[in-house]
């Protein structure tokens, strides 16, 4: 618990400054006097406009233990400008909505929930946790994306694949939607455990590893829900415009089910061709 408290006061400070550094002074109503060198708001003036002291306002941003209100909480997302997104990201870190703790979740797959996805002949169906590591696929999913079992399992992840693997980047037309959509995805969920060593560790391997998802992390953009379309160009089947269904077992929170569903007639055509 204390690992966790300390996971999200740095996940919420961290956020916190990167907010303040994009507010714009005139906006809230502050002078942009020709000495000011702080990009953004400064503390003193989130704190003005949240109605809190500078000092309470500073121990938020040392992720120090300090716990606002209900009131404070949207106080301070108004000062910020979040979007809704935001604000219930701002809410988990706040511990002021209940999430799941079992970030990485039951690597095991309930047998239920393999039947549920193999019974999906013609839509690409998978499982996956709060990591997004890859738990189980059904043929179609194969067929589509490709077969994962050959891929050691450390990097049988949806991020790792996504920025590391050419064949992904090039088999979606629009992956730069896709890859920036997920990153804030998996902020988000990240915010549902606020310390976890296997996720510490992803990020620090993608950070090293791909430009892309190095820079799109540090804009600390957070999203609840997927909602783009997946645009694949398959080298079989042709063009297959997908969208997402998401649903979660009971078993494991922290466990979802992705089934994708093609938007229209040529796409649900062309899948069934690729799937027989």
């Amino acid at each position: 618990m204390q690992n966790e408290d300390i996971g999200r006061r740095a996940q919420l400070a961290e956020f916190l400054r990167f907010k303040r550094a994009q507010g714009n002074p005139e906006q809230s109503g502050f002078v942009r006097g020709p000495r000011r060198r702080t990009p953004g708001l400064r503390r003193e003036e989130v704190a003005e406009l949240a109605g809190v002291s500078h000092v309470w306002y500073t121990w938020l941003e040392q992720g120090r233990p300090v716990m606002p209100s209900a009131k404070v909480m949207d106080r301070l997302g108004q000062a910020l400008r979040l979007n809704g997104d935001e604000r219930a990201y701002l809410q988990r870190l706040l511990k002021l909505e209940v999430a799941p703790r079992d970030f990485d979740g039951t690597m095991q797959v309930p047998d239920r929930i393999i039947d549920l996805i193999k019974s999906f002949e013609y839509q690409p169906a998978y499982v996956r946790n709060l990591r997004w590591d890859l738990l189980a696929w059904n043929n179609a999913h194969v067929k589509v994306f490709g077969d994962y079992s050959s891929i050691p399992i450390e990097h049988r992840n949806i991020l790792w694949l996504l920025f590391t693997d050419p064949g992904m980047r090039a088999l979606t037309d629009n992956w730069d939607v896709i890859a920036q959509h997920i990153v804030a995805k998996f902020r988000a969920d990240l915010s549902k455990n606020g310390s976890n060593i296997r996720a510490d560790q992803l990020i620090d391997q993608l950070m090293a590893v791909s430009p892309d998802f190095a820079r799109w992390w540090k804009q600390y953009r957070t999203t609840e829900a997927l909602t783009h379309l997946i645009e694949i160009n398959h080298p079989h089947a042709g063009q297959i415009t997908l969208e997402r269904v998401t649903l979660h077992t009971e078993s494991d929170l922290a466990q979802s089910v992705i089934v994708y569903m093609p938007v229209d007639a040529g796409s649900s055509k062309r899948l069934k061709v690729l799937c027989r």
